[in-house]
C-alpha cells in the first residue's frame, strides 16, 4: 500500500509559533548548512546532493487483454471463376455487341452476334435432308416388308414341291405312276428350291439397303443438329453470371478462334491465393478465420476463411499455397491487393506492455519497471503512487523536519529549539528503474504481449513500467514520476 505523506498541516495542533527572531535565525543556520551539503555533494542544486539527481519519467501499468497469434501474408484478390469467352466459329463478321465492360450479366445472356445468314440457310438445307432421308428409311422399311413377304410365298412353294416329288418317287416304286412324272415333279421341287434362295438374296438386298438409308438419315440428322448448332453459336452468349471484366471485339471484325472476346468474372466468390513460409503448415487448417485488409485503402477490412491449405509446397519458392473464400462485402473486388491475417491460435489473458515501454538491446525486448526505496532504504515491489510535488518542495525547504509538538508550549505560545529538534523526519518513498528483459510474444498495433523474463519466470500484472523518459535509464537509477509527458 502507498506510504502516506506527512506535511505540516499533519502535525499535531501543539504546533509552537516562533518569533520572527528565532525564524531569521533558524534559517540563517539552516542555510549555511544546505550550503555546506551542496559543497560536499558537488553543488547539486536543491540543497538535497546526489538525491535530487532522479529522473523524471512517466509510467503505465501493465495490462491483460485478449491476442491471437496470426501468419500474415499479402496477395491479390482473384475471382474464383473467371471465364474468357472465345467465338466457336471463325472468320464470321461481328454484326452486333450487346454488352460492355464493367457491365452485369446474367448466365445465357447475349454478348455478341455473328453473321448468321448463310449458317440460317445450311440449317434449312439440313433440315430437308434430313426429312428426305427419313423417306428414304420408310421406303426401304416397306421394300424389306415385301421382299420378306416373297421369302414365306418361296419357302411354301418349295415346301410343296418337295412334298409332290416324295410322293411320287414311292408311286414309281410302287409302279403307279411313271418315271417322266417323277422327273417333272423333281424339276418342280429345284425350281422351288432356287425361288426361295433368290427371295432370301432380295431380302437381304432390301436388309442392306435399309441399314444405308438409316445411316443416311443419322448422318442428315447430324448435318442437321450441326448447321442449327452453328447457327446458335453465331449468337455469343456469357457463360456465367458476373462482370464483364474485358471486352476485346467490335463490330465489323472478324471472329478469331484464338483471342477472346470478352472475360467474365463471378465477382460473388473472391478468393485470396496465399503463399505462406513453410515453417506454418503445422498451425495452418481448414476452416480458420482470416482477417484482411485493402492496402491501398485505409481502413477497408474484410473477412474470410482457409479453405484450402495445400500440402504440395510450391516448387519454385518453397512456399505453402493457401487459398482463402471471402465474404462478398462492398468494395471487395478483384485486383484490390490486401493483407490477409490467418489467425491460428487465441489467448484471452495475455500480460500486454505498451510499445511504448519497449526498447530494444541486441534484439531483445526491454522494458524499465518501478522499484520503491521506502525512507529507510529498503525495496520493494512498484506499490507507490506518484509522489507530490509540493509535498517534496515543502520537504525541501524544511530540510526534511517536520515541527512536532513533544515538547511544551511557552508561555508566550511560540516553540522552543528543542521543540524542533525533537520533530521526527519526513518519510517519503523514492522510486528506482530496474531493467527487466523478456520473451515476447504476439505484437499488436499498440501493445506486444509479455510471455515470461528471460529465465522463464511470469512477470506480475501489478507492475509499472516507464513509457517516457526510459531512454537513457541505466538498471539501478533513481526516477521520479510525473503525471504528464515532458
Amino acid at each position: 500500500m502507498p506510504r502516506p505523506l506527512r506535511s505540516l498541516a499533519s502535525t499535531p495542533r501543539a504546533v509552537l509559533v516562533l518569533p520572527a527572531a528565532l525564524w531569521i535565525a533558524l534559517s540563517g543556520c539552516g542555510a549555511e548548512t544546505n550550503a555546506g551539503e551542496q559543497h560536499q555533494a558537488g553543488g547539486v542544486a536543491g540543497g538535497r546532493g546526489t538525491e535530487r539527481s532522479e529522473t523524471p519519467v512517466v509510467v503505465e501499468r501493465l495490462e491483460r487483454g485478449a491476442v491471437r497469434d496470426e501468419v500474415v501474408a499479402s496477395a491479390t484478390v482473384d475471382a474464383r471463376r473467371s471465364v474468357q469467352v472465345f467465338p466457336k466459329l471463325a472468320n464470321l463478321p461481328i454484326t452486333e455487341v450487346f454488352v460492355d465492360e464493367g457491365e452485369r450479366v446474367e448466365r445465357g445472356s447475349p454478348l455478341m452476334q455473328l453473321y448468321d445468314t448463310d449458317l440460317k440457310l445450311a440449317a434449312r438445307v439440313a433440315d430437308t435432308a434430313k426429312s428426305e432421308a427419313a423417306k428414304t428409311v420408310e421406303t426401304r422399311k416397306l421394300v424389306l416388308e415385301e421382299d420378306e413377304r416373297r421369302v414365306l410365298r418361296a419357302e411354301r412353294q418349295a415346301n410343296k414341291a418337295k412334298s409332290d416329288l416324295a410322293r411320287l418317287t414311292e408311286l414309281v416304286n410302287e409302279g403307279l405312276v411313271t418315271k417322266q412324272e417323277a422327273d417333272d415333279a423333281q424339276l418342280t421341287a429345284d425350281t422351288a428350291a432356287d425361288d426361295l434362295a433368290l427371295a432370301n438374296f432380295a431380302s437381304r438386298g432390301a436388309q442392306l439397303q435399309l441399314e444405308l438409308a438409316e445411316i443416311a438419315r443419322e448422318r442428315a440428322e447430324l448435318d442437321w443438329e450441326q448447321s442449327n448448332t452453328n447457327l446458335e453459336e453465331a449468337l455469343v452468349t456469357a457463360p456465367l453470371t458476373g462482370i464483364v471484366a474485358r471486352r476485346e471485339c467490335d463490330v465489323g471484325e472478324l471472329s478469331n478462334l484464338s483471342t477472346p472476346a470478352f472475360t467474365v468474372v463471378d465477382i460473388e466468390e473472391l478468393v485470396l491465393n496465399l503463399r505462406m513460409p513453410q515453417d506454418t503448415l503445422a498451425v495452418l487448417a481448414r476452416g480458420q478465420h482470416v482477417d484482411v485488409r485493402a492496402v491501398t485503402h485505409t481502413g477497408k477490412h474484410f473477412e474470410g476463411e482457409v479453405r484450402i491449405v495445400n500440402q504440395v509446397l510450391d516448387e519454385a519458392t518453397g512456399a505453402v499455397p493457401v487459398i482463402v473464400d471471402l465474404q462478398p462485402a462492398e468494395g471487395l473486388v478483384p485486383g484490390l491487393f490486401c493483407e490477409a491475417r490467418v489467425v491460428t491460435a487465441e489467448r484471452q489473458d495475455a500480460l500486454l506492455v505498451s510499445k511504448r515501454a519497449v526498447l530494444y538491446e541486441d534484439d531483445q525486448p526491454v522494458i524499465f519497471v518501478v522499484d520503491v526505496i521506502d525512507a529507510a532504504g529498503d525495496e520493494g515491489q512498484d506499490e507507490q503512487e506518484p509522489v507530490d510535488d509540493a509535498a517534496d518542495a515543502g520537504a525541501t525547504q524544511a530540510d526534511g523536519a517536520v515541527i512536532a509538538a513533544d515538547g511544551a508550549e511557552e508561555d508566550d505560545g511560540t516553540a522552543t529549539a528543542d521543540a524542533l529538534e525533537a520533530g521526527p523526519a519526513l518519510s517519503v518513498d523514492r522510486f528506482r528503474a530496474r531493467k527487466v528483459l523478456f520473451v515476447a510474444g504476439v505484437s499488436t498495433p499498440t501493445q506486444i504481449e509479455i510471455l515470461t523474463d528471460l529465465e522463464g519466470r511470469p512477470l506480475s500484472t501489478d507492475l509499472r513500467v516507464v513509457v517516457v523518459g526510459q531512454e537513457n535509464l541505466k538498471d539501478g537509477d533513481l526516477i521520479k514520476i510525473v503525471e504528464d509527458a515532458f
